[in-house]
């Protein structure tokens, strides 16, 4: 509220009327592929879609100004490699998620939307390091946030099965050491081999469905 003072001496004046702030946009869709755009959408403001992962992104990312997540998609083979897509944290409370286009263009919608969801995880992390303790990012989360991508996975696609949103989820964590990823994904009842044949198929889009 800005208020004029009274001039020395007493006297009247006409307050200043009140400063109203526009709300700043913090979570920024910049992504060119129209169906990823819409997915990402759907995450960020669908109002009927109410999940752990959709409340972390619009709690942490959408009610101020002060952290902010970008979408970016495009060719980015010559710093993330085959990788589908990669989360910069080093820019202090300012999160660039970028989709590797050569490596996802032929990808599913269920496909990519699991991997969008990876990534806003790490963003989180990345604005919350406190929340995995000595961790690393993919060990908190393949123990904490499987069943939640797996949970919404199944809301935005009702008829995908349990088992094909398991091996969509668990299929980001090939980095993690032998004994915990097995041990992970034995307690689902599923094998490498079935995650990553099962992953490889939505990847490229013989299954699930076409953008």
């Amino acid at each position: 509220v800005n208020v004029t003072m009274p001039p020395p001496g007493g006297g009247n004046t006409t307050p200043q009327p009140c400063v109203t702030l526009e709300n700043t946009q913090t979570i920024t869709d910049n992504v060119t592929n129209p169906c990823l755009k819409t997915l990402l959408d759907n995450l960020s403001n669908n109002q009927t879609l109410q999940t752990d992962v959709t409340n972390m992104l619009r709690n942490t990312f959408g009610t101020s100004d002060v952290i902010n997540i970008t979408f970016i998609d495009g060719d980015f083979t010559s710093t993330l490699g085959t990788a589908d897509a990669g989360t910069d944290g080093r820019s202090l409370n300012n999160f660039d998620v970028k989709f590797n286009t050569p490596i996802i263009k032929n990808g599913s919608k269920e496909f990519l939307l699991e991997t969008a969801m990876h990534e806003i995880y790490h963003a989180y992390l990345y604005a919350n390091p406190a929340v995995k303790g000595n961790l690393t990012q993919h060990t908190y989360m393949i123990q904490n946030y499987v069943n939640a991508e797996v949970q919404t996975l199944r809301q935005v696609f009702p008829n995908l099965s349990t088992h094909d949103a398991e091996c969509l989820v668990l299929s980001g964590y090939g980095d993690l050491d032998a004994n915990t990823l097995n041990t992970a994904i034995s307690s689902y009842g599923l094998t490498l081999n079935d995650v990553t044949s099962t992953n490889t198929k939505y990847r490229t889009g013989v299954t699930g469905t076409r953008c």
